[in-house]
């Protein structure tokens, strides 16, 4: 698994450099944030990772520690705050919805950006209740997953809109 993480760490991103120039920086950006709260950074790629309807970009991030549901609300407030900050103020953000719709007007949406942050155990087991099992930043929607207890698979997520889970700032509308 090592050689699979270190490999989608060093992706290379295709297009044109508009399109190619941001997601450069959402990897470096990513690698930073992921050393901050002691994460693992797999890739970046268009919402799809985050199973984001409206995403042009995300992240795909793992743990391995076990946080509760008031330590993730934490935690994914915190990632969302500083992800928004900087498609909204890194300038190359702006520049790719500029160039992608040439004839009509096309601004920076919070729900373009996304994220999941999953939680595994050393031996890849989803962690148990009362520990979440993924968190995902979602078409402005905040999703925290428990894992079932038999099967590892996610159960229904606890729902939150992003804007009452803090104050993003005016700028990330």
């Amino acid at each position: 698994m090592p050689l699979i993480a270190c490999c989608l760490m060093g992706a290379t991103h295709y297009g044109p450099a508009y399109d190619t120039r941001p997601r450069y920086a959402l990897d470096a950006f990513a690698k930073e944030l992921a050393r901050e709260y002691q994460l693992e950074f797999l890739n970046s790629g268009l919402g799809a990772l985050a199973d984001a309807e409206q995403g042009i970009w995300a992240l795909s991030l793992v743990s391995r520690q076990e946080i509760t549901l008031e330590q993730g609300r934490q935690l994914a407030t915190a990632i969302a705050h500083k992800l928004l900050d900087k498609v909204f103020t890194d300038p190359l953000f702006a520049q790719y919805c500029q160039k992608r719709n040439r004839f009509h007007k096309d601004e920076l949406k919070r729900e373009y950006v996304a994220f999941r942050l999953a939680f595994w155990d050393k031996k890849t087991n989803r962690p148990h209740y009362p520990f979440l099992a993924q968190i995902r930043l979602a078409d402005g929607n905040l999703y925290y997953h428990y894992a079932d207890p038999e099967t590892q698979a996610l159960q229904a997520p606890i729902v939150e809109i992003l804007d009452s889970c803090s104050d993003l700032g005016s700028s990330a509308t």
